[in-house]
């Protein structure tokens, strides 16, 4: 079974978690690269924009190819957004979360739509910002509603 995450090499903290405050509504990206914030992470909401692109951003990293990064909702249902709650899934959920589930949280599940249209209007605001930094982005997900002019990749 999967162990939960002790000691960790890097720890970072967010304070904010206001959507209307988001990274991703401010589009402040160069305040919060790792040079000018080493510690305090942006709300993204979403780890890929509160972490993960910023991190490539610092390491230099040339290409970033995204999988499993659907950036869209699939079910109505808040319990039925992530790999391990699809159905059919051999998955098992507590293996996973083990606290602070979205779907447990009414305020949390009722505010999903509109993370992910905050979310989903930033993907081209950050695909340029990479782009400008030297990284270029691209998609594998068949669902993802980034703008098409990201490079989307297929598995085979």
């Amino acid at each position: 079974s999967v162990q939960p995450l002790g000691a960790c090499d890097l720890k970072f903290f967010i304070r904010e978690r206001d959507f209307n405050k988001s990274i991703s509504v401010t589009s402040d990206l160069d305040r919060w690269t790792y040079e000018n914030s080493t510690i305090l992470r942006p709300y993204g909401p979403g780890i890929m924009y509160e972490a993960v692109f910023y991190l490539a951003q610092h390491l230099g990293v040339s290409e970033i190819v995204t999988v499993g990064w659907d950036n869209k909702l699939v079910s109505s249902d808040a319990g039925k957004q992530h790999f391990y709650d699809m159905e059919n899934s051999d998955m098992n959920k507590d293996d996973f979360i083990h606290q602070n589930e979205v779907a447990a949280n009414p305020n949390s599940a009722k505010t999903l739509g509109h993370e992910a249209q905050i979310t989903t209007n930033a993907i081209e605001t950050w695909n340029q910002w990479l782009s400008q930094n030297g990284t270029t982005l691209k998609i594998i997900s068949n669902i993802n509603p980034a703008p098409q002019t990201i490079e989307r990749l297929e598995i085979k």
